[in-house]
């Protein structure tokens, strides 16, 4: 009975019951209360459904038989084997569980096998003749057919595609260049009429991401990180091209470091001679330095350092246009490709130089105001003709004007790119900056005067901070590099929306293999991507 109030209902029922018999068998306060029902075989139909209606909810035993008492026995007994069943098996799964990883790689050995064996057999005793149509790359067509006439007769028939298809698009197998895939592969594949961009982009990558940390200590402590990064990383089967980016990346900020005298955000006149050596001779081409002298100002602070990375990326966006070029040129679009690039190779050697002179140097270029003056505000104004002249030439009557001065507009976003990689230098300062004021908190903290702990909260702050400041240099140093590329780079030349080539190829779970198709040792991550499980080395099968 589901309350007191409920048991009362029944026992004003009951009063003029005299076939059915109810005995509380237990109660809990307010609560539920447990009862024994007995009534005649002929009311117990009408019973139950009154008692129903007033809080009574029958208990259903089942089809247990005999005395409550031998049913409770029964089921005793049964848990106790229940019980002893799972102990046994646990412990049976426990010595299981020392041979997981052999049963893993040995799945994965059988699943490539199994692979290949239905693959012979559908080539070889099947009574009909397959046709497989796929893409392959051009270098490995040869040594495919190789491969396939060793298994049975094959013809291999080259087919051009047709309009409506898509090839897929290989990237760059060079190693140098391999860990900048992807960069692509975050913007996008390239179409068959795209060139390649990862090995364009991998030099001017790494010089940028060395700009923008621009301390040769800093560049030492990421190297041997990612060094440790890659090796651990090959340890557990994974794909270490982050890692060998970053390495790419920490070499370029020793070399970038050394010559701007940047080392852990020392101060300058306090580097040794051997360090100042590289930084001295390229502040001697800065104006106004005299090597030697206290308060110089260097040339990683200094305006000419900001000219510099504008220069860079004056150079990268030149490149693009070159790149883009040669790129409509092998399309077969040769008049326009040299007539509409001419424009912007003209607006920019027009433009910049003048530029430059004018505002920047401050007529250290030339002397302002002679006919080189006129001579490149001349080429600009060719430039920007042809810029409008081919921008429209698409169009008709009026939408020529207006898709032409919309190209024209196009220098004024030119300017505004070139402007963008001032990033590299406001990096690259603020990283030098941070580190030299993590140096003078922990010279403060170990000046206190307080033995011992003076100088342990010196080191926490310098360790910390600089790791920080490291951390933050190769954060924002990927980040805005990479946006460099995208943006200001790929507009000039890359469009990305090709398909990936997918090689046709058996993935297996646990096991990692080699490039010669077998099993290696070493670890392979786990299936539900948790804790690796170690690999077996697994002979006689290969790819």
């Amino acid at each position: 009975i589901e309350s007191q109030a409920a048991a009362g209902r029944v026992s004003s029922w009951l009063s003029g019951q005299d076939l059915v018999e109810v005995s509380q068998v237990s109660a809990t306060g307010t609560g539920p209360r447990r009862v024994l029902v007995v009534a005649h075989a002929s009311v117990a139909d009408e019973a139950l459904q009154s008692l129903r209606e007033r809080g009574f909810v029958p208990q259903e035993f089942g089809r247990r038989t005999g005395r409550p008492g031998s049913a409770l026995q029964r089921c005793e007994a049964r848990l106790t084997e229940l019980g002893k069943a799972r102990a046994e098996r646990a412990a049976r799964a426990r010595q299981l569980s020392d041979r997981l990883a052999d049963m893993r790689a040995l799945r994965d050995a059988l699943g490539l096998a199994l692979e290949k064996a239905k693959g012979v057999e559908k080539a070889r005793h099947s009574q009909r003749s397959w046709a497989f149509h796929a893409w392959v790359r051009e270098k490995d067509l040869k040594s495919l057919g190789k491969r396939l006439s060793g298994l049975c007769e094959v013809e291999i028939t080259r087919v051009e595609p047709q309009e409506e298809e898509v090839p897929p698009s290989p990237l760059t197998e060079v190693p140098v260049v391999e860990p900048y895939t992807m960069l692509t592969d975050m913007f996008g594949q390239p179409t068959r009429r795209d060139p390649d961009p990862t090995p364009i982009l991998a030099p001017f990558f790494a010089l940028f991401f060395g700009i923008c940390i621009g301390d040769a200590g800093y560049g030492l402590f990421l190297v041997l990180g990612a060094a440790i990064g890659m090796a651990l990383t090959m340890r557990r089967g994974g794909n270490p091209r982050l890692f060998r980016l970053l390495l790419q990346g920490g070499i370029a900020s020793i070399v970038v470091g050394t010559f701007l005298g940047g080392w852990f955000g020392m101060d300058y006149d306090s580097l040794p001679g051997l360090l100042r050596a590289p930084a001295d001779l390229l502040n001697s081409l800065v104006p106004g330095f005299t090597p030697g002298e206290p308060d110089q100002e260097g040339f990683g602070i200094s305006r000419q350092f900001l000219y510099v990375t504008l220069g860079l990326g004056l150079l990268q966006l030149t490149f693009g246009v070159l790149v883009n070029l040669r790129k409509r040129w092998r399309a077969g679009d040769r008049l326009g490709a040299i007539l509409e690039q001419s424009g912007w190779l003209l607006a920019i050697l027009g433009l910049f130089p003048w530029l430059f002179n004018r505002y920047l140097t401050v007529g250290l270029l030339y002397e302002p105001g002679s006919a080189l003056d006129s001579v490149l505000l001349l080429m600009l104004g060719a430039g920007a003709c042809l810029i409008f002249v081919m921008g429209g030439r698409e169009a008709s009557g009026f939408g020529k004007i207006g898709l032409g001065a919309y190209a024209a507009y196009g220098i004024v976003n030119l300017l505004g790119d070139m402007l963008s990689y001032s990033r590299l230098f406001a990096l690259a300062l603020s990283s030098a900056i941070i580190a030299q004021v993590v140096n003078q908190i922990g010279g403060m903290l170990a000046g206190l005067g307080i033995p011992v702990i003076g100088f342990v909260l010196a080191a926490l702050v310098i360790a910390g901070g600089h790791l920080f400041n490291l951390f933050m240099a190769v954060l924002s140093g990927y980040i805005h590099t990479a946006r460099l590329q995208f943006v200001e780079f790929f507009s000039k030349f890359y469009d990305g929306t090709g398909l990936p080539f997918v090689p046709l190829s058996y993935e297996p779970v646990f096991v990692r293999l080699g490039p010669d198709g077998e099993g290696t040792h070493g670890e392979a991550p786990g299936r539900d991507g948790g804790r690796p499980e170690e690999s077996i080395e697994v002979k006689g099968v290969t790819t």
